[in-house]
């Protein structure tokens, strides 16, 4: 009793009120004249309370002292004061509403509702000020209502076990564990199984948001599905909801990005033209609108999309102008459009954009994200490492703030591959590998991330002759493929670089299985875009390298036909006319009349020298040396050393193609000055 008064004279304090009369005249009622005059006042302060009138408070007061061992009494003013809080969004409201659930317990602790209040009040209280001891104290109010649930109504539990839904999920938030999301949606499905009616437009809405925390967390699309099918039950029931649209469009969102879908970016860009024609002063939503877009825009390179991004921006920032994360897209966007339709003043705009934010804002990692972008865009504008410099640094420092931003060590990697592929340096192409599978580790079924790995694996493994890499990249591309099956007419790249990485372990390991396996795959990209970019060049090598092991006539004929094609594709490609030169070759010799061919062979690969290959004069010697002009082929030795376009002697001195003009004296000569020269350049 002197407890509770204590707390009635500090609220006091808080919202003063005059006394309602003496206790004095309560004492000389009769006992049920004193439970009926405590009930009256207890209803008209519940009355007050509900109209947010404060002078609820005497009446409380003087009902708690009228009936000071009526726990019914204590449970409806905790009741009362919980209501009137979140009305309100009162904190000191919470708290009295728990002390008044915790007096009626010391009066009867077997009282199930009001365990189940007093767990409801201190996750309302953990939620306010962010506190995980809250949420767990509620957690053990909960396990107490639970315990004494098995006389209650089947309402009454499923009221029960939705709250410890949301409870779980808003541990989650703190803990960032699945584990407690899982138990939030066991929680709601065990509430649903005591709904003896269709559960309620706010209950699928909070089912399908345990869904969609648990889908951010663990990054797996069925739980964005789950979380579809729950919001649109919630929609079905509000259909002019903007909140029910707008958790909608975020999931779609995050399954949009996830699988990389166009079906599922469409629903989301519906979704948000919906919530936004419901209130389009919700600057989160276009902000989220304008990452959807950019998103689009950057995978499909579609420059209609990213200035629809800016646009979203631009509405964005119309609305709350100190918001960093909205220029930081807004700058992320316009490097993206920079950098497909190489114009520097959209660049200039990206960065002058974001370094004002920068300076502002340095612990908002969404800002380093977009410098890095537009730092690895001026890097390709101008071709100068340098660039990519600098971005690595600005990434890392964003890191510093948020190790576990996957998108951070994402752009990190990609701007090592951007200078490996600059400087072609075998060991920043390992680096890039490094990170990008750190990358990975905290976002494993982002397709588009998984890609950019499989692409620097792929690349290290063709630098440093690597099959550990090859066969990293190879098993990477093949689950993007298993797992998106549904998209791959939409992103024939993802089959073109599986056959590419195929055709690669063929080169690394000489089997024939790799470069048939890599023909299949090349045949299936041309019936999804027969114009594919060097198409028709790399089917024509795979089956030129499974004709050079096998010794088949038939299938030289078929790399010819295609290399045929390859030059019609793109005749500017030095390197389509020299493998065609060189599969030409091959088949001279497997021919019965070979002339003809080592005749369209040397014209190939003379094309190839035209058109700047200076890999094509080392060839041509070899040429020349299988059909025994050892003169011309020394002069075209002589034009290699000097291009530095040569393999190294002990190369030259295992080619096969050179074993005739390796009987001339001036080949010994030529092969005694390379070793001097190289002596040379050792001791040097």
């Amino acid at each position: 009793m002197d407890k509770a008064h204590l707390l009635q004279r500090f609220f006091n304090k808080i919202f003063p009120q005059k006394s309602l009369g003496a206790t004095t005249k309560w004492e000389k009622l009769k006992s049920c004249e004193k439970k009926n005059l405590a009930n009256n006042y207890l209803q008209k302060g519940e009355a007050y309370l509900l109209d947010g009138n404060l002078k609820a408070l005497d009446f409380f007061e003087s009902a708690s002292m009228i009936d000071p061992e009526n726990c019914d009494s204590w449970f409806r003013q905790g009741v009362a004061f919980y209501r009137y809080a979140l009305a309100e969004k009162q904190e000191k409201a919470l708290q009295l509403a728990s002390k008044n659930f915790s007096r009626a317990l010391t009066i009867n602790p077997k009282l199930f509702k009001c365990w189940h209040f007093l767990g409801k009040s201190l996750c309302e209280l953990g939620k306010f000020h962010n506190e995980i001891h809250f949420l767990n104290e509620a957690r053990e109010k909960f396990q107490q209502a639970v315990e004494l649930s098995e006389s209650v109504s089947f309402q009454e539990k499923n009221e029960l076990y939705w709250d410890i839904g949301l409870l779980w999920t808003a541990i989650a938030e703190q803990s960032g564990e699945a584990i407690d999301l899982r138990m939030a949606i066991q929680a709601f499905h065990t509430s649903i199984s005591f709904q003896k009616i269709p559960p309620s437009a706010n209950f699928w809405k909070d089912f399908g948001n345990s869904y969609l925390q648990m889908g951010l967390l663990i990054n797996e699309p069925k739980m964005y599905f789950q979380a579809i099918k729950n919001f649109r039950k919630y929609i079905k029931q509000h259909p002019d909801s903007f909140d029910g649209w707008a958790l909608l469009a975020q999931t779609y969102t995050q399954l949009y990005i996830n699988t990389m879908d166009e079906h599922y970016y469409k629903h989301a860009n519906e979704c948000f033209h919906q919530a936004l024609s419901k209130n389009k002063e919700d600057v989160d939503l276009w902000l989220y609108w304008a990452q959807l877009l950019g998103e689009s825009g950057h995978i499909n390179k579609d420059l209609k999309k990213l200035q629809l991004s800016i646009d979203k921006c631009v509405r964005a920032h119309n609305i709350d102008v100190k918001n960093p994360q909205i220029i930081a897209q807004w700058s992320e966007s316009l490097s993206r459009m920079g950098q497909i339709s190489n114009r520097l003043d959209l660049l200039t705009e990206a960065e002058n954009k974001i370094l004002k934010v920068i300076d502002q804002f340095p612990d908002e990692v969404e800002s380093w994200h977009a410098y890095g972008v537009c730092l690895i865009a001026f890097g390709k504008y101008f071709n100068d490492p340098d660039y990519y410099e600098i971005a690595i640094e600005k990434v890392r420092y964003g890191i510093s703030v948020d190790r576990s931003c996957a998108e951070l060590w994402h752009l990190l990697g990609t701007a090592y591959f951007e200078m490996a592929n600059n400087l072609e340096d075998v060991d920043l192409f390992k680096k890039s590998c490094d990170i990008l599978a750190k990358a990975t580790d905290l976002k494993s079924t982002c397709p588009s991330l998984n890609f950019d790995y499989a692409m620097a694996l792929f690349n290290y493994s063709e630098y440093a002759a690597d099959i550990d890499s090859a066969l990293r990249a190879k098993d990477l591309l093949e689950n993007i493929l298993q797992s998106h099956k549904s998209v791959l007419l939409q992103h024939p790249e993802w089959l073109f670089y599986f056959g590419k990485t195929l055709q690669l372990l063929g080169e690394l390991t000489d089997e024939e299985g790799y470069f048939t396996k890599s023909i299949e795959i090349y045949l299936h990209v041309l019936l999804v875009e027969p114009d594919y970019p060097e198409i028709y060049f790399h089917t024509a090598t795979s089956f030129a390298r499974i004709a050079e092991i096998t010794g088949d006539i038939e299938t030289f004929k078929r790399s010819v036909n295609y290399f045929l094609l390859a030059a019609k594709q793109d005749s500017e490609n030095d390197s389509v006319w020299l493998e065609w030169g060189l599969a030409l070759t091959h088949l001279a010799e497997a021919s019965n009349n070979p002339e003809s061919y080592f005749y369209d062979a040397e014209q190939k690969i003379m094309k190839s020298g035209q058109l700047g290959n200076q890999c094509a004069y080392y060839q041509l010697a070899c040429l020349c040396s299988l059909t025994e002009r050892y003169e011309q082929a020394m002069n075209f030795m002589e034009r290699a050393k000097k291009h530095d376009a040569i393999p190294p002697i002990e190369e030259i001195m295992e080619d096969e193609w050179l074993e005739k003009l390796r009987s001339q004296d001036s080949f010994m000569r030529f092969i005694s000055y390379l070793e001097a020269s190289q002596k040379t350049s050792e001791e040097l």
